[in-house]
């Protein structure tokens, strides 16, 4: 997508032009999106009775902290209790962040990023719809892997 709002956020402009609301047939997506602007990516798709799985990029600076924290993590449950065969994944590709955290969010390491969205998702965890899954050998500060097997952790 080539759009962009005002202060350059892709996310935003997806948002403003209807995001996924015109996809009621969704049943899987993979997402690759700042934090704070899952709510409004995934609240469309509250209506679709096919989704059953959502894959979220994830990496430790990803975490926004105090009122964005529980926005994505209501949102997130409001989806997964709408539809009892959801299940989410987050895909970490990186042990720690490369530059400086994005303002807001949290300077942390992957298993305190994974530790703090248990607490808030712990529902899903217990009824196995919950998933935390890295590259292996992934190099810590960089994206790059050795090979696109994946473990849970």
């Amino acid at each position: 997508m080539a759009g962009r709002d005002a202060e350059g956020n892709v996310e935003t402009y997806f948002c403003s032009r209807g995001g996924l609301s015109d996809l009621p047939a969704l049943q899987s997506i993979h997402l690759t999106a700042a934090t704070g602007h899952l709510p409004a990516i995934l609240e469309p798709l509250s209506a679709s009775k096919h989704l059953r799985s959502i894959t979220i990029q994830a990496s430790p600076y990803m975490l926004p902290s105090g009122y964005h924290r529980d926005a994505v993590a209501q949102s997130i449950l409001t989806l997964a209790r709408a539809r009892t065969s959801l299940t989410l994944t987050f895909l970490c590709q990186m042990d720690t962040c490369p530059w400086p955290p994005i303002p807001g969010s949290e300077d942390l390491t992957l298993e305190e990023m994974r530790d703090q969205l248990l607490s808030m998702l712990a529902e899903l965890r217990e009824e196995g719809r919950l998933r935390f899954v890295r590259y292996k050998g992934v190099r810590r500060q960089t994206a790059m892997r050795d090979t696109n097997e994946i473990e849970e952790f």
